[in-house]
């Protein structure tokens, strides 16, 4: 069973096509990269993924399940999410604490703040942010002190 499958997904702005019959498999521990030229399409399929738009046609299944009609919210709760790159939702708060609160809708699995950063660590940027994280350390506020 696929961890994430999208199966002839077509997605629509009103009258505009946006996504035409896209299907792709991502396999649990896998890494997948969506590249592509500015209006291809990456944007309008991960928020379909993310329950921010749905597909006038196709299928979506998370872990073997269609989840094409679960709202946004709650496929948050099913560890399915999306963060916009650049958009400095919560600009004050340090790289830790911006994992951390990717973390607290309670998502299921290993999810740690190690593991996350691991996959980051090859690009100097992140290496950096890795670096700054790992100064911050638990001494620093996480959403269940409040924030």
């Amino acid at each position: 069973m696929s961890l994430l499958e999208l199966q002839d997904v077509s997605v629509f702005y009103g009258d505009f096509q946006a996504l035409f019959s896209i299907s792709l498999t991502v396999e649990e521990g896998q890494t997948f990269a969506v590249i592509g030229a500015n209006g291809a399409g990456k944007s309008t399929m991960l928020k379909t993924v993310a329950g921010v738009l749905r597909p006038r046609s196709g299928r979506v299944l998370f872990e073997g399940e269609p989840v094409d009609q679960v709202s946004a919210h709650k496929r948050v709760s099913m560890g399915i999410s999306m963060v916009p790159e650049g958009r400095r939702v919560f600009p004050s708060l340090t790289v830790e604490e911006n994992l951390h609160i990717g973390a607290y809708g309670g998502r299921k699995g290993d999810w740690n703040l190690g593991r996350s950063t691991s996959s980051f660590r090859s690009s100097n940027r992140c290496r950096s942010a890795s670096r700054q994280a790992s100064r911050v350390g638990n001494s620093r506020r996480s959403p269940s002190a409040g924030r």
